[in-house]
């Protein structure tokens, strides 16, 4: 894998683990235009929008129930 490739990644993955997701993501899309088959970034950018998807269904989930027990 080249050095610059590789070093991207390095970088979104710590942006990632730092929970700063949105540079992250535009770093892990900075590997794809490169290499858009780089199994690594594919994965990484998939769990991250996993995540996304499911802190935000949790975060509705978690309204719908305040805003319930507030009713009453």
């Amino acid at each position: 894998m080249p050095e610059d490739i590789m070093t991207l990644l390095e970088t979104a993955y710590r942006l990632h683990q730092d929970g700063r997701t949105e540079l992250a993501e535009k770093k892990y899309l900075e590997v794809l235009k490169k290499d858009r088959n780089n199994i690594h970034a594919l994965n990484m950018l998939g769990m991250l929008s996993f995540w996304q998807k499911v802190i935000k269904g949790f975060i509705l989930v978690l309204a719908i129930l305040l805003n319930e027990k507030l009713r009453k």
